[in-house]
């Protein structure tokens, strides 16, 4: 059971992460160029659209992400790293959301780097709100989700990730562990995402 100062409502935030058609649609240019099974991170996506409603009855701020991979956009060391691959441009369905949408109370950012925190924007709300501890969820675990949570624990706050609702193409599972075994040492409580509605009550 995790300790309920760790997700108290009145100090956390929830933190969703780049649920976009590119990165999980069948349809999308990650499942469609690159050739990877979409399917394990799908499934988690019921269960992120349930997750998130109980927080938003808990009254915890829900910040969506939205992730722009498209080297005319990005970092000239993300261009190179990149190598041209254009995922998630604007005003494209690729960038849109994946099965679920924020409501009108959420907040909603755009980045151009894997890191959250990258734009401003996300700690300004954070620490308008009194925020102490971030839950973060969605995709990919071991790309933006994993660079978000250790920039948010370098920045202080305290880091929950629900394991079951963080998620990478079937070909990359070896990553998502990988991530959860570092998390789980130093950036993060890793947890099941019962553990935090218990808490919850």
């Amino acid at each position: 059971m995790i300790p309920h100062s760790l997700v108290d409502p009145a100090h956390t935030a929830l933190l969703v992460i780049d649920i976009q058609n590119d990165y999980c649609s069948s349809s999308g240019k990650i499942a469609q160029q690159l050739d990877l099974d979409l399917s394990t991170l799908q499934n988690t996506i019921p269960n992120i659209i349930e997750f998130v409603k109980n927080a938003r009855a808990k009254g915890l701020p829900i910040i969506f992400t939205q992730m722009i991979e498209d080297p005319e956009h990005m970092a000239e060391n993300a261009q190179l790293k990149n190598d041209g691959k254009a995922f998630c441009s604007p005003n494209t369905e690729g960038f849109d959301y994946y099965k679920i949408k924020p409501h009108q109370n959420d907040h909603q950012l755009i980045k151009k780097s894997y890191d959250a925190f990258s734009n401003p924007e996300l700690e300004n709300i954070l620490k308008k709100k009194n925020i102490k501890n971030t839950i973060v969820i969605g995709a990919y675990t071991a790309v933006c989700v994993d660079a978000t949570i250790r920039s948010g624990f370098t920045r202080g706050y305290h880091i929950v990730v629900p394991e079951d609702l963080v998620g990478m193409p079937e070909e990359r599972m070896y990553q998502h562990d990988a991530a959860l075994d570092v998390w789980k040492i130093i950036f993060a409580h890793v947890v099941n995402s019962n553990s935090i509605l218990s808490a919850w009550g």
